[in-house]
């Protein structure tokens, strides 16, 4: 994947087609950008900063993203295993008297 060769692979990805507004100018096609998000499991945008088209929409999706990601982490980073078939563990220290 073409991603994983400048950023590692916890790193959150969007593809982004850009210059939308050049549609004579165009290389790549809507199809093509959004399979190959969509191999790499990640999202896609067209935008068009001559004519403000998605460029706010594509940082609110990056945001959400690694916010998303983020609280997964750290609800997963909190859980413990609780085994409610074990065994009580006895004293195993004498008593006197």
């Amino acid at each position: 994947m073409i991603a994983s060769t400048y950023a590692s692979e916890d790193v959150q990805k969007i593809l982004i087609g850009n210059k939308i507004d050049l549609k004579n100018d165009r290389n790549v096609s809507y199809e093509e950008g959004k399979e190959l998000a969509d191999s790499c499991n990640i999202q896609f945008l067209e935008t068009s900063a001559k004519i403000a088209h998605n460029v706010e929409q594509a940082f609110k999706t990056m945001a959400y993203e690694i916010k998303n990601k983020s609280q997964h982490e750290t609800i997963n980073k909190g859980k413990t295993n609780i085994n409610l078939n074990a065994r009580p563990i006895k004293d195993t220290k004498k008593k006197c008297c």
